[in-house]
């Protein structure tokens, strides 16, 4: 459901901003904007690229004591 897609991607967003992970946020903005209207396969691409991204701000954030 694109439109799911684009509202999870948009409350991802806001709270990769309000935490200061600036590359998780702008692949969550792409993600909502693009919703709609990119092909399956190109869907999953950017899937593979936010779990990348929130997989490096995850590293930081328990690096950096913020979670256990």
């Amino acid at each position: 459901d694109p439109q799911a897609i684009s509202r999870q991607a948009h409350q991802l967003k806001g709270s990769a901003q309000l935490l200061g992970l600036v590359g998780l946020a702008r692949r969550a903005r792409q993600i909502e904007l693009e919703a709609g209207g990119t092909r399956e396969s190109e869907g999953r691409a950017a899937l593979v690229r936010l779990q990348a991204d929130w997989d490096r701000a995850h590293t930081l954030c328990r690096e950096l004591g913020l979670i256990p």
